[in-house]
């Protein structure tokens, strides 16, 4: 089905691209419409987590969670659409953003892949002022990126800066009562 791989090179393109307009997102997310609406939930999983990354450069956060919702169906027990829905999220309904981050971090996955969601959540709960927990997810995506010998993002050193920074806040057992605890308020 060629017009699905165009869709999908489109909006992979549009996603990573230097420079991007209102024009070019749009044609983008015409075409990966258009091609959509042929295809089940179950075949058009991919194109739809594209367009989200579309939408969410384009700051359509609206219609990015709308679409988020059909991959979340298909993969509710996968910590990527979980971390996605948060920062989809994260910039007008803060609390529904932390629950999802918090589901994210429940899921079953290797601990590297959640290096950026680690970070992602961190972000989150320093604008809600929750310096403990985001101390706890600073550490952790350090720690994740020292063992495997990746670098250190300069913003990341930056945040280990702050006077709130708690380099000793690295107890797993409490993070992850913090997480079933919030984890229940995402979307299901």
């Amino acid at each position: 089905f060629p017009s699905h791989d165009m869709a999908r090179g489109l909006c992979k393109w549009a996603k990573s691209a230097q420079e991007l307009n209102k024009d070019q997102a749009d044609f983008c997310l015409d075409w990966a419409n258009q091609v959509r609406s042929k295809l089940s939930d179950e075949d058009a999983i991919w194109l739809d987590w594209d367009a989200v990354a579309v939408l969410r450069r384009m700051e359509n956060y609206e219609n990015a969670s709308q679409v988020l919702s059909s991959v979340l169906k298909l993969k509710k027990s996968e910590f990527w659409v979980w971390a996605e829905a948060a920062r989809i999220y994260q910039f007008d309904q803060k609390d529904l953003a932390l629950a999802c981050f918090c589901k994210a971090m429940l899921c079953k996955t290797e601990e590297k892949f959640l290096v950026t969601a680690h970070f992602d959540f961190a972000k989150l709960l320093i604008s809600l002022e929750m310096f403990d927990e985001a101390s706890f997810e600073i550490n952790q995506s350090i720690k994740i990126r020292n063992e495997n010998q990746w670098k250190l993002p300069d913003e990341l050193n930056r945040l280990t800066q702050n006077s709130w920074f708690d380099p000793d806040k690295k107890e797993l057992k409490l993070a992850k009562e913090f997480y079933e605890e919030h984890a229940s308020d995402a979307l299901s």
